[in-house]
C-alpha cells in the first residue's frame, strides 16, 4: 500500500491549480491504484519534477505547481530521469516490460514548453547507445535462433521522431552466414558492405564490440 505521506503528497499535487486547466490531467486515487512502485525527482531549469510509477504500469509526472505534465499508460517496468540527448537537461527514459530485452520509451524535455514529449518510434530501437558527440545512436536486438540472428540500427532523433539510416544484420545460425551492413532510406535497405563471421574474433566481446567499433568509425558514411 502507498504510505500515507505519499498519498497526501499526490493529493496536494492533483488539486493544485494549473495555469491552463485545459492541459491538466487530474490524478485520482484510482489512477494511483494504491500501489506506488517507483518515484523519482529531478530539477530542470529551476523547476522541480516528480515522477510516479504504479503497479498498473502507469507513469505520472507532475511539476512543482501540481500540473500533470506526463500521463502515460503502457507496459512500463520502471523509469528514470536522465540526460539522454546530451543537452544538459534531464529527459525521461522508460523501461518497458517486454520479451525483448532493453526496450525503452523516451520522453525528451522540451525547453520551450517546460514539459516532456514522447519520441515517436523510440521503442523500435532496443538498448540504444549514443555515438558520443554526434547526435546519432545505435541499437541492438535479437532476431531469432537463440540470439544468433541479430540486428543493430543506426538512427537519430529529429522533431521528437526517430529516423533509421543504416543497419547491421548478423547471421550466426544457418544458411548464408555472415554480417551485412546496409544503408536505409525510406525503410528500404541497400547493401554497402559484408563481413565474414571471423571478424568478431578480433573483439573480446565479439558482436557487441564489433557493432560499437563499426558505428563509431563509419556512422558518417550514412549521413551524407
Amino acid at each position: 500500500m502507498i504510505k500515507p505521506t505519499i498519498v497526501l503528497m499526490l493529493g496536494i499535487f492533483a488539486c493544485s491549480p494549473s495555469k491552463d486547466p485545459r492541459d491538466t490531467v487530474v490524478i485520482t486515487q484510482s489512477d494511483i491504484d494504491s500501489t506506488l512502485v517507483s518515484s523519482h525527482t529531478t530539477t530542470i531549469l529551476g523547476e522541480e519534477y516528480r515522477g510516479f510509477g504504479t503497479s498498473e504500469q502507469k507513469l505520472f509526472v507532475l511539476n512543482s505547481k501540481g500540473d500533470t505534465v506526463v500521463s502515460q499508460s503502457d507496459m512500463y517496468f520502471d523509469f528514470e530521469f536522465r540526460d539522454f540527448d546530451g543537452d544538459s537537461l534531464k529527459d525521461i527514459v522508460v523501461h518497458e516490460l517486454s520479451n525483448t530485452p532493453s526496450v525503452q520509451d523516451l520522453l525528451l524535455f522540451d525547453r520551450a514548453k517546460m514539459t516532456f514529449t514522447m519520441v515517436k518510434g523510440f521503442n523500435n530501437f532496443p538498448d540504444p547507445q549514443p555515438i558520443e558527440g554526434t547526435g546519432y545512436y545505435y541499437s541492438y536486438h535479437r532476431s531469432g535462433c537463440a540470439d544468433n540472428f541479430w540486428n543493430s540500427d543506426l538512427f537519430y532523433i529529429a522533431n521528437f521522431k526517430t529516423q533509421r539510416v543504416a543497419n547491421i544484420s548478423g547471421n550466426e545460425c544457418s544458411g548464408e552466414m555472415g554480417i551485412v551492413v546496409s544503408k536505409v532510406k525510406d525503410e528500404q535497405k541497400k547493401i554497402v558492405e559484408k563481413f565474414p563471421l571471423d571478424i568478431l574474433e578480433k573483439y573480446h566481446d565479439r558482436k557487441w564490440g564489433f557493432i560499437a567499433d563499426y558505428w563509431a568509425k563509419n556512422y558518417s558514411k550514412f549521413i551524407k
